[in-house]
């Protein structure tokens, strides 16, 4: 650890030296670059001051040049190229032909000197560019650190002499050098130099507060831990990468600490464990033992420890258990089994052992230890679960566990050898009614009996199942080839059970009778175990609803019709979810044909199946909570079509459809006026349809609700009247507002004397009670006259077709 430490101290040094000459560097490569940027800034912008003052000076000298020429100035043109040459940054200047020869000679000597002679550095092709195309021209020159000005300059010829240009030259020299662009901006240098140091400085004391400090902890805590001291770790505070190698440290120290508590735990544990341990060298001689195998065996400490385990052995443990014992152990792997021993006092007992071997770094195994367990009295209760597991209680008959298992070995049976069996579902027919009756307990001994009389009537080879509460089953095993032959084994066997079990039984000194009805469902297409099962209960159901002490067997098309019923039982659930229901809509007229309202009806647009008929999926949304929730969708749906109408102002009614589920739930009147109020809609042009049969069903029940909500301004219709108990006395009790004629009386009008009795008289009954009477299913001209002439409202094909709400209100709406 020691060494560990100096690394890391060497490690830091080192860092923090490679650290620091990398600011260092970072620093004056910074000022430096700095350096750079300012004066080349400032050399510049010099230039840029330059050239513009040498345009200017171009561009007036050669206007001035030229109008001394025109006007035979010639004291003013010499004044002109006096002046220039006299300019304290123009080194020299003259007027040139193309020949590069001077052409006008000015100043005290007056001496005239070739183009190359006055200015060596001058750039030739400029010159001659500036000739040919006679614009000014400006460069410089990095040599001479100086601009050269080209400028033409035209003559003014004779009378008989053409105008030719001539090139005034100016040599400028720059003002300006590195040098003085570095003092002309050495204070800005300085003040930048300063807050970087500044910014380094403040960089360097972080890191030291940030990375050294805390590492120097780091350091001194692995200090700490080397001399034992782990009282003396401190908390590193700095920057987070350090705090969690601290931190990752602490928890390092803590669970060695703790590894070693553990090992103290872990060998008293041993010691003190309920189950045996026993750890042997490889000969399998014997090392070590805990307190538990001594108790266990009865041997003592001294007497086990350099013997041999085997001494334990009752010899019922099979030889080739011991040959899967070492082969595994031997090659390294674990192995877990059961042993038959034998005590010093010589009881027997079972023990579940585990044996590891123990490997070195090498990887060679040097010892080898077991866990042993005494497992004599789980051994008896696990008989009793799997007792449980596949047999029934009150029967000790085998339960559906078993009955499956069978059924799915028949089936294997069936497929690979061509052979057909059966499967005979067994109900008792009001059992409840014994229950209700006598209790449960008389029950129960009735399941007995009969439990004990199929068992008489089962021939050799066939298996009877209890599959719980009154159900039973009897699977003829899969021994015919010909399908036939073993439908009427089946059927022959059931008529045989349905004639035995309707014989009279003796319980409890009493003698009575009971029924059977019997599902059969042939066991010889591969179906699984379960939807063998399934399809023997929907036989059995069948047979019920027959009347029941009878055989059934299975249909295809009953298979199919229930696997239907699920299927769209499932599917309308996600449409209702999804938003798949559609609301269409039927127009009901009055007696002179005129538009009162409309029929709200439920459509179920499928993603796939495209429109579903309601016949298809209302009556299994009736056999579930599934109709009350496409209720409450059909009324908020249509509320907000009324709502609609009632803000423009249409005096319209909207029908509703209510199901008896619906009308029965305890919260029906509160649900109705919360979508009216969510709706916005008025409660008085809202019309409930109600079945008849709902209200003789319940009747205190019903009216009670349509009576609250009748207050608050709903109206309510009696729909499909006369297809039920076709009564008329109850009508004067129920606040209704509206009889609807079923469309089975309507069909037969005005040419069936019945037909038109029937109608006639539930006319003159509800138009007394002062009802509105609607007849439905009016298709016909004749039905639609005597609407008319016996003051009915009407709906039907006649009138108009139900429709999606978009299509009606723009048929008739407009």
């Amino acid at each position: 650890m020691k060494t560990t430490t100096n690394k890391i101290k060497r490690r830091l040094m080192s860092l923090r030296s490679q650290f620091l000459v990398l600011m260092l560097l970072l620093g004056a490569s910074s000022v430096a670059l700095s350096i750079y940027a300012f004066t080349q800034e400032q050399v510049r912008h010099s230039h840029e001051h330059i050239e513009r003052e040498i345009k200017s000076l171009m561009t007036l000298s050669q206007g001035a040049l030229q109008r001394s020429l025109r006007y035979q100035a010639l004291s003013a043109f010499d004044e002109i190229m006096s002046e220039l040459e006299a300019h304290r940054r123009i080194r020299a200047v003259g007027i040139f032909n193309t020949a590069g020869e001077e052409v006008f000679s000015f100043g005290a000597n007056g001496n005239m000197q070739p183009l190359l002679q006055q200015f060596p550095h001058i750039n030739m092709k400029t010159f001659l560019r500036t000739h040919s195309e006679l614009q000014l021209n400006l460069e410089h020159n990095k040599s001479s650190n100086s601009y050269f000005a080209y400028i033409p300059i035209a003559s003014v010829p004779d009378a008989f002499q053409e105008t030719h240009y001539d090139i005034l030259v100016l040599e400028y020299l720059v003002p300006i050098t590195w040098y003085d662009a570095f003092l002309i901006q050495l204070p800005y240098l300085l003040t930048w130099i300063g807050i970087f140091l500044t910014a380094l400085t403040l960089l360097l004391l972080y890191l030291n507060y940030k990375v050294a400090r805390p590492a120097r902890s780091i350091v001194d805590n692995i200090a700490a831990v080397e001399r034992g001291d782990v009282g003396a770790l401190k908390p590193v505070y700095g920057a987070d990468e350090l705090v969690q190698i601290d931190q990752a440290f602490a928890a390092m120290v803590a669970e060695r600490a703790k590894n070693e508590a553990q090992l103290i735990k872990l060998s008293t544990a041993v010691e003190q464990s309920h189950e045996g341990v026993v750890i042997t060298d490889r000969s399998g001689n014997i090392e070590y033992v805990n307190q538990a195998l001594v108790d266990n065996t009865g041997y003592s400490r001294e007497e086990l420890l350099g013997s041999n385990p085997r001494m334990l052995s009752s010899g019922k443990t099979p030889r080739a258990t011991f040959i899967a014992l070492w082969n595994h152990i031997t090659s390294g792997k674990a192995w877990t089994g059961e042993l038959h021993n034998r005590r010093r006092d010589g009881t027997e007992f079972i023990e579940l052992q585990t044996i590891s071997p123990l490997k070195n770094a090498q990887g060679d195994i040097t010892h080898y230890v077991g866990v042993r367990q005494d497992i004599t009295e789980q051994k008896s209760i696990q008989e009793r679960l799997n007792f449980l597991a596949y047999f029934d209680v009150l029967t000790h008959l085998p339960n559906r566990v078993s009955v499956l298992e069978q059924l799915q070995a028949q089936g294997e049976q069936s497929i690979a050898h061509g052979t057909i069996g059966a499967f005979l579902l067994i109900n008792v027919d009001r059992l409840k009614v014994i229950n209700d009756g006598r209790g449960f307990e008389f029950g129960n001994q009735v399941i007995v009996a009969l439990s004990k009389r199929l068992l008489n009537l089962k021939d050799k080879g066939m298996l009877l199942g209890h599959l719980g509460a009154d159900t039973f089953c009897i699977i003829l095993p899969a021994r015919l080839s010909d399908p036939a032959q073993a439908r009427t084994l089946a059927e022959e066997f059931a008529t045989f059970l349905v004639k035995k079990c309707a014989e009279p039984f003796q319980i409890e000194d009493e003698e009575m009778s009971l029924t059977i009805s019997i599902g059969i469902r042939l066991i010889d297409e591969g179906e699984s175990a379960e939807g063998c099962i399934r399809s023997a209960e929907t036989a059995v159901h069948n047979a019920k609803e027959k009347g029941g002490n009878q055989w059934f067997f299975y249909r295809s098309v009953d298979g199919k019709h229930a696997e239907f019923v699920f299927s769209i039982e499932g599917e309308l659930r996600e449409a209702i979810k999804s938003h798949q229901l559609r609301c269409f809509l039927q127009a009901q007229v009055n007696e002179q044909g005129k538009l009162t309202g409309a029929e709200s009806l439920v459509r179920w647009h499928h993603p796939e199946r495209g429109m579903v008929s309601p016949g298809d999926f209302i009556t299994v949304a009736e056999l579930s909570d599934l109709i009350v929730d496409i209720d409450r969708w059909m009324l908020a749906r249509a509320l907000q079509i009324l709502a609609q109408w009632q803000y423009d102002k249409r005096n319209l009614t909207m029908a509703v459809n209510i199901s008896p589920r619906h009308l029965r739930r305890p919260e029906f009147v509160q649900e109705v006026l919360a979508l009216v109020e969510q709706a916005g809609a008025s409660t008085e042009g809202l019309v409930l349809e109600v079945t008849e049969g709902l209200l003789v069903e319940d009747m205190v029940g019903s009216i009670e609700k349509m009576k609250t909500l009748k207050s608050h301004g709903v109206q309510f219709a009696i729909d499909d009247f006369g297809t039920g108990y076709s009564s008329l006395s109850y009508i004067r009790e129920l606040p209704v507002d509206e009889i609807k004629i079923d469309q089975s009386f309507t069909r037969g009008l005005p040419n069936s004397p019945v037909d038109v009795a029937m109608v006639s008289s539930i006319i003159s009954v509800s138009q007394n009670l002062g009802l509105r009477v609607l007849a439905e299913g009016i298709e016909t001209e004749e039905q639609a006259d005597f609407c008319r002439k016996n003051r009915m409202w009407g709906q039907g094909y006649y009138y108009d077709r139900p429709v999606d709400e978009a299509a009606w209100q723009k048929k008739w709406l407009k």
